[in-house]
Order: structure tokens, then C-alpha cells, then sequence
């Protein structure tokens, strides 16, 4: 009910619990005596009774149900002011996921670091990127890391290049609706972007110069020497060997075509704009029909004066995904509705997950 400056909290557990189970393992753990603090169950008890299950049945989670979670994170003495204070979505799942629950990280990267939220972050003096979408922004900020993904994240959520209200790189982000990060794990079996078959070699050099996520930049041997731009001497493309697994080289050899894409699907997009945060929630549907799109404002409506309340509402947002997912958007003379410009304007976390990895961790 966005009580007490809790929309940053509120848009954040729609976005987790309302239509996925992505989540539900931190709901379902028992407390490891010499791992979790002594407050483990208390506070997994009020997350899963008080708030998910009431959002789950109800469709409606009241203020002081939130309010006890916030007591409770705040008696940790993590993150000050968790009480009344506005907070950035990204502290309050780390806080809960990674102090609180303890709960293993979904991302981990070739460094040997991991984490519950991977910043996207470019430079944006290098790239001419107009309308960058989240897609070619995670590839980038991982190529010029260095980095790839060690394993398939059943959840996977990205923070857009930008810092709560105060600062953000780009106008506008689009939030891809599905993500492929085969190229991204490091010893998935890629294939070459032009024969289909086995890729040996990585060229960032390619993908930086299109800018384009959906440019692949893998390639066998014998593909990339015939690339008419790898041939011009000027273009001095740099390769990176990619290395593999011996199970995988002895499965696809030399002449057994590569299909086996890693997807993420999007769920879930918390926005912010002048410090209030809302929630765009995508549902997928069977048979390949166009997803549903959701809108929820924990302060969409108030009821009374300073002893009043605020009143939630969740609306029909339209069919969203044909902006994203089509060229309307390059088009400048097609204006978006309300709902698509606000959902790229205020985009801020964008969550991801892929059902397949989830039904093993």
C-alpha cells in the first residue's frame, strides 16, 4: 500500500512472488544452525505468510503486514532506515536474499564472483547507442569485463544502467522479452553463426562493431577466415579461442550442426520515476499467443488525508510485447501509448528467468 515510502519494497515483491516460484526456495529452506542468523525462521515466516501467501490468494498484501518485514530486516542493522527510509530495489534484495535468508547466489560469473543483481553498465562515449535494448547491454558489459556466465541462472535479474533517480546513461532501455546468453556461459556448445556447426573462435571485435546483440560473433575456423571482413587487413579483428569441455568436442566434432540456444524469458520490470517506484509484471501464455502485460502501483489512489491510506491497483497494461518485439519503436513518426513509454523511460530492473534451470536449483 505504499506505506511509509514503501513502494521501492512493494513494486519489488510483486515483481518476485505474484505470478512465478522462481523465488519459492527461499520460502521452503530450513534454517542451517551454523549458516543462517538467529532470525532466519522469523523472517522467512512473515515473507512467505505475510506477504506471499496473502498476495498469492488475496491479490492484496496490507501495510502492516510490510511494515513487520521492514521491522524485522531493519533489526539486522544492515541497511539503516529501513523502517521509513526510501530505499533502491537492488539493497532490499540483497538484504533479504543475501544477509537475511542467505540464500545462494543466482548469478555466477567466471571471476568467481556472484550476486542476486548484475549491474549493466557501458561506455557510452565508446557506442552509439540510441535505443539499446537489455539484451545487447548485458553482452556488452560482459565482453568488456571479461567475463562469462559458469552456470544457467534459473533467475537472472539485471539493473539497467542507471542509479535510482538520480542518474541514468540512457533515455530510454528497452527490456528485451527473452534473452539468449548461449554465447555467455562458458562451457556451453556454441555454434557458428554462419555454417551452424561448432564454433572455435570469438570475435568481439564483431559484435562491438554492430552493436547488436542479435549479431552473432562465433565462428569455426574456416567461417571466420572467410569473412570478408576478417580478409581486410585494416580491421585487425582480435579472436578468442573458446574452450570446451571434452564431453562436449567428442558429442558435436566437427560436422554435427549445434541447436541448443540458453534462453531467458522476461517476467517482471520495476520502474522509478521521481522516486516512486511501480511494477510492469509479463505473463506468458501457452500455444504461443502474445503475453499479458500487468501494471501495479502500490499508490495508485488514497483514501483520507494524513491518517488516510493508500490504495493499490493493478490494470490491464496492453499488448506491450508488439512494441518491443517489432520495429514500431525505430519508427519516428508512430507514437507508443503511455504505457510502453513509461515502461522504457523508467525501466530500472528487469528480471529474467529460465524454467529449465530452475527445476534443478
Amino acid at each position: 500500500q505504499g506505506h511509509h515510502n514503501s513502494c521501492y519494497l512493494d513494486a519489488t515483491l510483486f515483481a518476485m512472488f505474484t505470478t512465478v516460484s522462481v523465488f519459492d526456495g527461499v520460502l521452503n529452506r530450513k534454517r542451517n544452525k551454523k549458516k543462517d542468523i538467529p532470525e532466519y525462521e522469523e523472517i522467512q515466516k512473515c515473507l512467505k505468510l505475510n506477504i506471499v501467501n496473502c498476495l498469492r490468494e488475496h491479490q492484496f498484501v496490507r501495510a502492516d503486514h510490510v511494515i513487520k518485514l521492514r521491522e524485522q530486516l531493519d533489526k539486522l542493522g544492515k541497511v539503516p532506515g529501513m523502517l521509513g527510509e526510501e530505499k533502491d530495489p537492488e539493497e532490499f534484495i540483497n538484504l533479504l536474499l543475501d544477509h537475511a535468508l542467505k540464500h545462494d547466489p543466482y548469478i555466477k560469473l567466471s571471476s568467481n564472483q556472484a550476486c542476486h543483481v548484475l549491474q549493466l553498465f557501458v561506455d557510452s562515449s565508446q557506442y552509439d547507442l540510441k535505443l539499446p535494448d537489455t539484451e545487447t547491454l548485458l553482452h556488452l558489459t560482459l565482453l568488456q569485463a571479461g567475463l562469462k556466465l559458469t552456470q544457467t541462472p534459473s533467475c537472472l535479474v539485471l539493473q539497467t544502467p542507471r542509479s535510482g533517480k538520480d542518474y541514468k546513461l540512457f533515455d530510454r532501455v528497452v527490456p528485451s522479452t527473452e534473452l539468449d546468453i548461449s554465447n555467455l556461459l562458458t562451457e556451453h556448445p556454441r555454434q557458428c553463426c554462419v555454417c551452424g556447426k561448432l564454433a572455435e573462435l570469438e570475435c568481439h571485435d564483431c559484435f562491438l562493431q554492430f552493436q547488436e546483440a542479435s549479431k552473432d560473433y562465433t565462428f569455426c575456423k574456416k567461417c571466420f577466415d572467410n569473412n570478408k571482413d576478417h580478409k581486410n587487413p585494416k580491421a585487425q579483428h582480435k579472436t578468442v579461442g573458446i574452450k570446451y569441455p571434452k564431453q562436449v568436442t567428442k558429442k558435436y566434432g566437427k560436422d554435427k550442426p549445434v541447436e541448443c540456444p540458453v534462453k531467458m524469458k522476461l517476467f517482471a520490470v520495476v520502474c522509478i520515476h521521481t522516486s516512486h517506484y511501480v511494477c510492469f509484471l509479463r505473463l506468458c501464455q501457452p500455444d504461443n499467443r502474445p503475453a499479458k502485460w500487468l501494471f501495479f502501483d502500490s499508490m495508485a489512489d488514497r483514501s483520507g488525508l494524513e491518517s488516510g491510506y493508500n490504495i493499490p491497483e493493478v490494470t490491464d497494461a496492453g499488448d506491450i510485447d508488439s512494441w518491443l518485439n517489432g520495429s514500431k519503436l525505430k519508427d519516428s513518426s508512430v507514437q507508443p501509448p503511455p504505457e510502453v513509454k513509461r515502461l522504457l523511460s523508467d525501466c530500472y530492473l528487469c528480471f529474467y528467468s529460465n524454467e529449465e534451470a530452475a527445476m534443478y536449483r
